[in-house]
């Protein structure tokens, strides 16, 4: 099952004090759930590590030494580069070099769900965000998320097309007018 190697790998950070928050619609899942009893479709956990404080290396070398519960492939993406780079294939490491800024998802064959670890700045400095965020037991791990407001500013500010039928969806939505 795919949430225990989430809760492992989420678990894995925590020990080696990797500062990280639940971000994107998965974490906007958990507000949702509470305040409307319904939920979206998503394909992936999204968590933004401070790269300013934590490099991609040191969060692989925390991986390498994970026992994952399942199988999995590890794989980097970076803006702009359509194909990722293999890092993990399930039976060996390799070694490759690529931008700090860059994505590192965990995904398990064949199942399409996916736990990205993003570096990056999103448009609100990692600081800020931590702030505001909350503590929350998500996937049986105690973690911190980014507050709700946040997650929705930075789906604005990300500006994809389906971010914005989702905000427009939720400002439609009834119960959730006047709570941004």
């Amino acid at each position: 099952m795919f949430k225990e190697t989430i809760a492992t790998v989420l678990s894995a950070l925590n020990r080696n004090n990797i500062p990280f928050l639940f971000f994107g619609m998965e974490a906007l899942n958990v507000y949702l759930e509470k305040e409307l009893g319904e939920s979206f479709a998503t394909k992936d956990a999204d968590f933004l590590v401070a790269a300013s404080l934590v490099k991609p290396g040191i969060v692989l070398d925390v991986l390498r030494k994970t026992n994952f519960p399942e199988e999995v492939h590890i794989v980097a993406k970076t803006p702009g580069r359509e194909r990722p780079w293999i890092l993990f294939d399930g039976l060996r490491w390799r070694n490759r070099k690529f931008p700090e800024n860059v994505t590192i998802s965990i995904l398990t064959p064949p199942g399409p769900y996916s736990l990205d670890l993003a570096f990056g700045e999103p448009g609100i400095p990692f600081p800020d965000l931590w702030k505001r965020s909350k503590k929350a037991v998500c996937f049986g791990v105690t973690i911190r998320i980014a507050a709700k407001e946040d997650i929705l500013t930075l789906k604005r500010l990300a500006g994809r097309p389906k971010d914005l039928l989702l905000l427009d969806r939720l400002r439609l939505t009834p119960r959730l007018k006047g709570r941004r």
